[in-house]
């Protein structure tokens, strides 16, 4: 139940505010002076003060200033007589929510309180989400060396010092919402919040009130009011991730917003300022999309206005040795062990292992290897199936399955391959019982190519 202060020396006003606010469910408290009211305070603050303007041992304005000092986050409403209105006027520049001149209905009365608490609930919610976005930060580690990630990071850095709205082109887990929040901290907006919404993640028909806020009663559900996350990125910067996922009719409005620096909420007719930095990422073409009146070509060129492109792990296999000894010493943090590192042949696989899902599955497949690992080595057999039976080029071939020198082919490099290669089907056919579709997807190849070889060294299941 809402706490009320109602501070006025009229006992009849005080009678029937207190009678009109209980019955509306709130918990009104009463004060005829404003060294009463200031005793309240301390006792138990309201959740709002309404406060008459002419009180017997001071000011209502000067009680007004001492409640915001003090108190900033409880909305107070001024009670003025009409001859008054100038004070009151004088009231909100001080930091009044609202003036109620008298006589006053009681609608008039609930509706301006209950009006005045939402708006404070709405203020507090997103300062609690300010202070929690301000504390999040991105966890120090490891990015590569390689030359092609190397001339990223200085393009980053370049666009980071500008206000241009930056697209982040990218396989899925290569790392786009780390360099948004590396072009965000080294941006002039890295003392303001960073603020994320994956539109991947979200239903179709909750986007539009996700990213500009709604009024009560816009639609079924909206009890009250609800500020979008571009406002709540007010003054920061706005990561929408898989940004080709927003509707056509998110993509008008959110190109008013680019362009003319306003927005209005889902229900509502005011046209709100917001001064916001956009940073957008995706996994699949916006040209393609484009192309396919799927993505609205002016906010693609208005969103376009620099381009990161992060290429996959495949194509910056230098970098591999870096991310594995991060993510070895972050799993044994985490789960509190001490694995020292990793096998030959299981170095060979990772390194040369394709990845499909980037930086992302690496980071789970150690964590998973790490979790399993009950000596001081990962070995072979504690990476997932689809890894540690994955073709490799012959050299690491030849590391990877001839440990046992005594047992090694002898003959020309590519008679070893060969030897390699063949046993690995003998045995892979043995372990899924001939399932040639097994057997494909175990040593990460499609299933005409397992005939191929199958045909190539005379194998007959």
């Amino acid at each position: 139940m809402q706490s009320i202060l109602i501070v006025d020396d009229d006992q009849d006003i005080r009678n029937i505010l207190w009678n009109v606010l209980k019955d509306k469910g709130f918990a009104p408290v009463l004060a005829q002076n404003g060294k009463e009211a200031l005793g309240k305070l301390r006792e138990e603050p309201p959740d709002l003060v309404l406060l008459d303007i002419r009180l017997p041992d001071m000011h209502g304005l000067e009680l007004l200033e001492k409640i915001r000092k003090q108190y900033t986050d409880i909305p107070v409403i001024i009670i003025t007589a009409y001859g008054e209105i100038p004070q009151a006027v004088r009231a909100m520049k001080l930091g009044a929510y609202d003036y109620l001149a008298k006589p006053i209905s009681n609608s008039k009365i609930v509706i301006t309180v209950k009006n005045a608490l939402e708006s404070a609930g709405l203020k507090q919610e997103i300062k609690v989400l300010k202070h929690q976005l301000k504390k999040v930060e991105v966890r120090p580690g490891v990015h590569g060396k390689s030359k092609i990630i190397s001339e990223v990071f200085s393009h980053a850095r370049k666009v980071a010092e500008t206000n241009l709205t930056v697209v982040i082109e990218g396989e899925t887990g290569t790392g786009k919402e780390v360099f948004a929040h590396f072009i965000h901290k080294h941006s002039n907006r890295k003392d303001e919040q960073f603020v994320k919404i994956d539109l991947g993640a979200i239903p179709e028909t909750l986007i539009e009130s996700e990213l500009f806020g709604y009024e009560k009663g816009a639609f079924t559900s909206a009890q009250g009011s609800k500020m979008g996350l571009i406002e709540v990125a007010s003054h920061g910067t706005l990561f929408i991730d898989e940004v080709g996922n927003s509707p056509l009719s998110v993509q008008a409005k959110l190109l008013r917003v680019l362009e003319e620096h306003i927005l209005t909420h889902l229900g509502g007719t005011k046209s709100i300022p917001v001064d916001v930095r956009f940073i957008a990422a995706t996994a699949l073409s916006l040209q393609d999309k484009v192309n396919k009146n799927e993505f609205r070509e002016d906010l693609y060129h208005r969103l376009n206005q620099f381009t990161l492109y992060l290429p996959p792990l495949r194509e910056r296999k230098d970098d591999i040795p870096l991310f594995l000894e991060f993510f070895l010493k972050e799993a044994n943090e985490e789960m509190g062990k001490a694995v020292k590192g990793f096998a030959a042949d299981v170095l060979d696989h990772l390194i040369n292992y394709s990845w499909p899902g980037n930086i992302r599955e690496l980071k789970n497949i150690v964590k998973r290897a790490v979790l399993l690992a009950d000596n001081s080595i990962i070995r072979l057999e504690l990476l997932p199936k689809h890894v540690a039976g994955a073709s490799l080029p012959a050299r690491e071939g030849l590391s990877a399955h001839t440990t046992d020198t005594s047992s090694q082919p002898s003959g020309s490099l590519s008679d070893a391959v060969s030897s390699v290669e063949k046993k690995l089907l003998e045995d892979a056919m043995k372990q899924f019982n001939n399932n040639k579709a097994k057997v494909a997807r175990y040593l990460g190849i499609d299933r005409k190519s397992l005939y191929n070889k199958l045909k190539k060294y005379s194998l007959s299941f």
